[in-house]
């Protein structure tokens, strides 16, 4: 006998739980395997701007593969947590800042280094270039348990900015100065006589207006994004004290269990756009100066001579920190001598 929809028996607890689970997985495999990237910064920085560039790349390229979903504002995690983030599976990929990184590759400090302080791009891409490079990076895939999907996205020098003028590196003692994070920017600050205070990027307006800081080190285009001469940032000194650069990292987990097609259409993709990067990097810097300098902020550039005294200044406190960095002193040397080979 054919039993009518109001004959038939209720599904027990059982039989509809185990439907549902069905039901769950087979939607979770349509919509391809998890890809979740975090950056940090704010929609109109260059970097979210680039990051979402790939994450609607590789959603194009890879269809229903991948169920790719790209937050940036710290929506998910501050750029300190991403990597704790991937290793407990709720997080796929992100671009910390260099900086986020040397606790735990402690080589990748060196680009902090009193070495690097005032020297042009050029000095950090030939490094980065070179076989030194390569084991950095080799060095950073370790420690983190992540993979470095291709070339480091460039920000930019950073420089130091104000509430009060500056016409020197003088100028920064007794300052109460923001940093991201990295013990080489608290000890260079610190050799100027500064504060170095370490606060999250989406707490630092708060704490500018509360007047716990006195300023901050960062680029021209983070500074302009967040339009933060209305809190009062008013004066800039231009020294370059360190080129920044974000790193790409993929969990292992999830590189690992990609196809080699997938994988390579990541590595493509994000290069893509990390080439794409240098030149947008160069032009948003010159664009957020010319900001700056339209809404007041008084730019101070400081000369060459100026320049070399700062850095002869931190040169003595660099032994001290590579030793307190963990930093191989045999790779200070190479870059040195790298560095000296390019004069």
């Amino acid at each position: 006998m054919l039993l009518t929809r109001a004959d038939r028996p209720p599904l027990s607890r059982k039989a509809l739980t185990f439907l549902i689970a069905i039901v769950a997985a087979s939607s979770a495999a349509d919509a391809g395997t998890p890809f979740r990237i975090s950056t940090e910064n704010t929609p109109q920085h260059p970097q979210t701007v680039l990051v979402g560039r790939f994450a609607d790349t590789v959603k194009r390229r890879a269809g229903d593969r991948l169920d790719v979903r790209f937050s940036h504002s710290s929506a998910m995690f501050r750029d300190r947590d991403v990597v704790d983030a991937m290793r407990r599976g709720q997080l796929e990929m992100a671009v910390p800042g260099s900086w986020q990184l040397e606790r735990l590759a402690p080589d990748l400090g060196v680009f902090l280094l009193p070495i690097f302080y005032g020297r042009s791009a050029s000095a950090t891409h030939a490094i980065m270039a070179s076989e030194i490079g390569a084991e950095i990076s080799d060095q950073l895939s370790s420690a983190t348990d992540a993979h470095v999907l291709g070339s480091w996205l460039d920000l930019g020098h950073t420089h130091i900015y104000a509430r009060v003028p500056l016409a020197s590196h003088a100028s920064l003692r007794g300052l109460r100065l923001r940093v991201a994070g990295g013990e080489a920017n608290v000890a260079r600050l610190e050799a100027f006589g500064a504060r170095a205070v370490v606060i999250p990027w989406p707490d630092f307006p708060q704490a500018l207006a509360e007047g716990a800081v006195d300023g901050v080190l960062s680029s021209h285009v983070t500074i302009a994004s967040a339009e933060l001469w209305k809190q009062g940032l008013r004066f800039a000194y231009e020294d370059r004290q360190y080129f920044a650069q974000y790193v790409p990292l993929v969990a292992s987990r999830v590189w690992r269990s990609l196809p080699p097609d997938l994988q390579g259409l990541l590595a493509q993709s994000w290069n893509e756009i990390a080439a794409e990067g240098a030149a947008l990097a160069r032009r948003s810097q010159d664009e957020a100066r010319r900001v700056l300098v339209e809404a007041g902020v008084r730019i101070v550039e400081p000369r060459d001579k100026d320049i070399a005294e700062a850095r002869r200044i931190l040169m003595g406190v660099q032994p001290a920190l590579v030793a307190r960095l963990g930093v191989s002193p045999t790779l200070v040397e190479r870059i040195e001598d790298e560095l000296e080979s390019r004069r």
